[in-house]
């Protein structure tokens, strides 16, 4: 290995390592989601990128986080992505790499990779304790091969580390909202029985 790749390689290192150390410092899913695209973004030089996770009532992947190279949130028509690519990522949990989605016979039938142009893409799946809660995508619509293999396997390693802190970040969110319930439920209880309290009284 030559001292310039020796330096890329380290370089692309000590971005993981930066960008790694700062999960989990906030257990605010938004906040965390954000987070994850920005890093993903700055580790591949995507010029978008897409975080996606299942719904655990209907079992469809739905976008949480949008985000853009120069971290604007991404919304309405340039949401334009490939939901072959997303979808095959997120079922076998294979990370996905195309350099010209236009010519790979994976893909260039489909519709959205036609009509929408895209050409260098690649997908990693997020797992958590044993299983699949979404994926990452990201994409270059102008460039072909702007991805290499170094860069999906950088994205696969960040991947697996983003959704251990986004579970952890929904977990948290689920029993928060969960005990707010409770408290409301036994804010009620009370009123009751304050009521009837008063009713014995008279």
């Amino acid at each position: 290995m030559t001292n310039q790749s020796n330096n890329v390689e380290q370089a692309r290192l000590a971005a993981l390592y930066e960008v790694s150390s700062q999960l989990g410092a906030s257990l605010d899913l938004g906040e965390v989601l954000n987070q994850v695209m920005d890093a993903i973004i700055l580790l591949t030089g995507a010029e978008r990128g897409f975080l996606m996770l299942f719904d655990d009532a209907t079992g469809q992947l739905h976008t949480e986080a949008a985000r853009n190279v120069d971290r604007e949130t991404i919304e309405g028509a340039s949401m334009q992505i490939s939901r072959t690519v997303l979808q095959r990522a997120a079922t076998t949990g294979d990370a996905i790499l195309t350099s010209n989605a236009q010519e790979d016979e994976r893909f260039s039938d489909q519709q959205s990779v036609i009509g929408y142009q895209l050409r260098s893409i690649m997908c990693a799946p997020l797992r958590a304790r044993a299983r699949i809660i979404g994926a990452v995508y990201v994409d270059n619509r102008l460039f072909s091969g702007v991805f290499k293999e170094a860069d999906l396997e950088l994205l696969g390693t960040f991947a697996n580390q983003s959704a251990i802190a986004i579970d952890n970040a929904r977990l948290f969110t689920q029993t928060d909202h969960a005990l707010a319930r409770r408290v409301e439920e036994l804010t009620v209880f009370q009123q009751i029985d304050q009521q009837l309290n008063r009713s014995l009284e008279l």
